[in-house]
């Protein structure tokens, strides 16, 4: 569908009330594929690849910034008639969904964040380094091995990568300026420092219920992030699961979404509950 005069891959599930889902950078709209369904069982579910991301369009005028970004997930529900949603957001989107809840309240009913950037400053080397200029030679020069490496790393079972992940993203990184939008996404909101964009000061005027969701062993972004925020958000709750790098919604899908769909109020009794080993 086309946003704001650019085109996005959307993907949809389910048809009750609307729930928001926005992953994080270099990522897309596939790093929902084993939750997204289950939460349809509850809500219409509606998860786009941003711009510049995915398969959606990557302009090379495009300024990729946080100011953008969230233009765009304001155009994306405006598109599907959602006037205020909960919002769940993975790792870079936690950044883009703090903004829209600073910015405007009015749109975010309730707050997922999952392993989310905009907590702190603190951010690993990997993703400090992708700010500096060489990073489109070397991801230009990435093989299939680097990037399936890559994916393992962020987990803390290396084998839990949603099936098909490598193909994806083996195909978006070769469409046409999916690295030259990476690398602007990446200048925009990390430095050598850390993160650019970070609300710790301003967690105590945060009105949202706010659930935090982080993996104990995550490489990327601290746990001390998603505990320091839980005691700083008003009305929040966390949950973090052991034995667990960045991404939850990949290495623990049955358990995400039981405790998100518990916490939106729609419980769902048959999921299985998976539990780390």
């Amino acid at each position: 569908m086309v946003v704001g005069g650019l085109r996005q891959r959307v993907l949809v599930a389910g048809d009750g009330p609307p729930l928001v889902l926005l992953h994080g950078i270099a990522g897309s709209a596939d790093e929902f594929v084993d939750v997204l369904p289950r939460l349809g069982r509850r809500f219409r579910v509606i998860a786009a690849d941003a711009p510049g991301h995915g398969f959606s369009d990557k302009p090379r005028e495009h300024p990729y910034d946080m100011e953008s970004y969230v233009h765009s997930v304001l155009g994306l529900m405006d598109s599907f008639g959602v006037r205020r949603a909960p919002v769940i957001a993975v790792s870079g989107g936690g950044s883009v969904a703090l903004t829209m809840a600073f910015a405007q309240p009015e749109r975010i009913e309730k707050l997922v964040l999952v392993d989310a950037a905009g907590l702190g400053r603190d951010v690993s080397w990997r993703y400090r380094l992708s700010s500096l200029p060489l990073v489109r030679h070397a991801m230009r020069l990435s093989t299939r091995g680097q990037i399936e490496a890559f994916g393992r790393a962020l987990c803390y079972h290396g084998d839990r990568l949603p099936e098909g992940w490598i193909d994806r993203r083996v195909r978006i990184w070769s469409t046409p300026g999916a690295i030259d939008a990476f690398a602007k996404t990446a200048r925009a909101g990390l430095s050598l420092r850390g993160q650019r964009v970070e609300f710790s000061a301003r967690l105590a005027d945060l009105r949202q219920p706010t659930l935090i969701i982080w993996g104990r062993q995550d490489p990327i972004i601290p746990v001390a992030h998603g505990i320091a925020a839980a005691r700083a958000i008003p009305n929040a709750q966390l949950h973090i699961f052991e034995r667990c790098g960045h991404m939850p919604v990949w290495e623990y899908p049955d358990e995400f979404v039981s405790v998100v769909l518990e916490f939106l109020g729609a419980p769902d009794s048959e999921f299985r509950v998976s539990r780390p080993e």
